[in-house]
Order: structure tokens, then C-alpha cells, then sequence
């Protein structure tokens, strides 16, 4: 299971066609169920807030957060692995 964290880390910030596929789908059906009433108005709006950033996420093709973790040293690009007391 290490070794697929750590290829998906690998991978760089952009994400391959069924990442994408998968976070438009996943995002705009979120985003869909937010809309619906309900008497939580915050858990809706957390959820279109959610779902349209992973739609975004997914017409973009790049991804911050994956971004954010490869730049910030936790996978160690020289042996592909998790860096150790990185977590």
C-alpha cells in the first residue's frame, strides 16, 4: 500500500484523465446534493463548496493540495518513499 501513496505523490500535481473523470463526477453530484433542502443550512453550503471545488479540480487537471504535498517533503523523490518521521 506504500508504494501506491507514494506513486500517486509521484505522480506530480497534475492529475491523469480518470482522476479527473472521477473528481468532476464525484464534484458535481456533491455539489447536486447540496442544493437539495434541508434543515442544516451548513452542512449544504459545505457541500457545494466541496463538490465544486473537486468539479474545478477535475476540469482543471491540477490539483493544490497534491501540490502542496510533494513541495512540502514528506515523499522523498530520491527513493520514492514516504520520508521517514515525515508523518
Amino acid at each position: 500500500m506504500n508504494s501506491s501513496i507514494t506513486d500517486y505523490l509521484n505522480s506530480g500535481p497534475e492529475l491523469s484523465m480518470g482522476e479527473r473523470a472521477v473528481s468532476v463526477v464525484g464534484g458535481l453530484m456533491l455539489a447536486a446534493a447540496g442544493t437539495q433542502p434541508r434543515p442544516n443550512m451548513f452542512l449544504s453550503a459545505l457541500a457545494v463548496a466541496a463538490g465544486s471545488y473537486l468539479a474545478y479540480r477535475g476540469a482543471t487537471g491540477y490539483c493544490p493540495l497534491k501540490a502542496a504535498i510533494a513541495d512540502s517533503g514528506i515523499v522523498d523523490d530520491s527513493r520514492g518513499e514516504i520520508a521517514p518521521g515525515a508523518i
